[in-house]
């Protein structure tokens, strides 16, 4: 077993599935007041949820709503403008190198975001299809 996990699961756990809920609290993702705004236009509009371990869990809603944006703040393609969400016991904002090991996306789509320039779109795109870890 890994140091990274070993540390996350805690000391009596064996289960590697524990790493989604190292505070043994039942939540694998908590989001706490996230916003997202770009210029004028707010795509996310504070956001709290909370998703226990094991539970299947999906963003419906219409285009626009802020699912994606969500999504993209969560796997640490975009910084969000306010709030903060814990995925497996780590803060996006301060150990999103340790989220990224957790998570996996898969989008429907490929995406080409217009407030990206080409250099940052095609950075986006090489996360997404190269899993380190």
């Amino acid at each position: 077993m890994s140091a990274n996990l070993e540390s996350a699961q805690g000391k009596n756990s064996k289960n590697p599935e524990d790493i989604f809920d190292p505070d043994g609290n039942g939540n694998a993702i908590v989001i706490k007041d996230l916003v997202k705004q770009f210029d004028d236009i707010v795509a996310v509009d504070g956001v709290s949820l909370e998703i226990k371990k094991g539970e299947l869990f999906s963003l419906l809603g219409p285009n626009g709503a802020g699912k994606s944006t969500t999504i993209n703040i969560l796997s640490g393609l975009i910084q969000p403008t306010k709030g903060t969400a814990i995925v497996g016991g780590y803060d996006i904002r301060k150990d999103l190198n340790e989220v990224k090991k957790l998570l996996g996306v898969c989008p429907q789509e490929a995406a080409v975001y217009k407030f990206l320039t080409g250099r940052e779109n095609k950075y986006n795109l090489e996360i997404l299809v190269t899993k380190k870890g």
